[in-house]
């Protein structure tokens, strides 16, 4: 990744020797839209709120959208399938994802080709800055949080803290379309939702071990509810699943899905109730009205909570746990939490909160 990083820096040096000119606005009616919306699926779920009020300002605009292919399925129904470009190399966390140059370059060509008159990048990392400025967007616009990178972009917004991840996006948005914008605006569309709902999905997957609740209190928890008649599916990437298959395997009327996005979501709309960490699904899950139980510790639900009317959001009484304007806590993200801060959130008062919302 220092390898990277150099490679960065480089092309950073080489683009200053442009005069590019900042705080200018694209012209009323851009020709292309580029959106770069290359994080996880809780963030690029919010980022995406915006794309409405963008085809409404900017009619005969052809906005596309450069994202994760995971992410992919949550801009069924907003853009044509065409405009739906896809990447793995545009990175936006180095601790869980690898730089692979050449394919990075392939990618950079394939959008260079689009020709972009403006380009938003709601990535907000080095790599994406220096992408969004190699791919000759006239007009860029990105946030002013990542020093010297983000002079490649021509205007800059105020990336301001202390707010909730859905209202991040509204910065880049705002100076296109000058009004606040009810969130969420969009809900995931679902074709075909299976017709037999689930009671209870659970996704025990957080991505980092320092979040991600105990896999044994998962399967008491699935247990317990078995016990009760109820049926339960864990889900969760194909990378998961072994996690998914130790919660679930030998317990009475579950299963395991580890398939596409698409059939994730297909069950999760059709399901009663929805038990998570902190992952993009428990977003998904509230924004389709879903009854949704998140279990918190490792970072501040003020900050990346689901929002709905019907979610219970469980906490760590840990005092290492974030809270007010702390996002995340102080111990190392990428190894489970040494603390235990997770032995004060048992599975029986899970349980209880899984029961009554079942019930509900």
């Amino acid at each position: 990744m220092k390898i990277a990083a150099q490679k960065l820096m480089f092309f950073l040096l080489y683009l200053q020797q442009k005069k590019y000119k900042t705080d200018i606005l694209p012209p009323e009616q851009p020709r292309k839209i580029l959106l770069v919306m290359c994080k996880w699926i809780g963030d690029t779920f919010w980022d995406l709120q915006g794309i409405p009020a963008l085809q409404k300002k900017f009619p005969n605009a052809e906005i596309h959208v450069l994202t994760k292919p995971f992410s992919k399925f949550l801009f069924q129904g907003i853009l044509p399938e065409e405009n739906i470009h896809l990447t793995s190399h545009v990175i936006s966390d180095c601790r869980r994802e690898s730089f692979d140059k050449s394919q990075w370059k392939k990618d950079l060509q394939k959008m260079k080709q689009l020709e972009p008159e403006l380009l938003i990048d709601f990535t907000e990392t080095p790599f994406s800055a220096v992408f969004s400025a190699l791919t000759g967007a006239k007009h860029r616009i990105g946030y002013d949080h990542l020093g010297r990178f983000s002079q490649l972009y021509t205007y800059r917004c105020h990336a301001e803290y202390g707010i909730h991840l859905s209202r991040r996006p509204m910065q880049l948005y705002t100076p296109l379309i000058n009004k606040e914008l009810p969130f969420p605006q969009i809900v995931p569309q679902v074709f075909n939702p299976v017709s037999t709902g689930i009671d209870v999905m659970i996704f025990p997957g957080v991505g980092w071990k320092a979040k991600e609740y105990p896999a044994e209190k998962y399967r008491r928890i699935a247990e317990a509810l078995s016990e009760k008649g109820y049926s339960i599916c864990v889900s969760g990437s194909p990378k998961e699943l072994a996690l998914c298959e130790t919660i679930a395997n030998g317990v009475k009327n579950a299963t395991v899905l580890t398939g596409s996005q698409e059939e994730m979501l297909r069950h999760l709309r059709s399901a009663k109730v929805c038990l998570s960490g902190d992952t993009g699904p428990a977003h998904l899950a509230a924004a389709m009205g879903v009854a949704t139980v998140a279990i918190f510790c490792g970072t501040n639900p003020e900050f990346c909570g689901p929002l709905g009317q019907n979610v219970v959001i469980l906490r760590s009484g840990c005092p290492e746990c974030p809270r007010g304007k702390t996002q995340f806590c102080s111990v190392d993200r990428t190894a489970a939490c040494q603390k235990n801060c997770f032995m004060d959130v048992p599975e029986e008062k899970v349980l209880k909160v899984l029961v009554e919302a079942l019930n509900g």
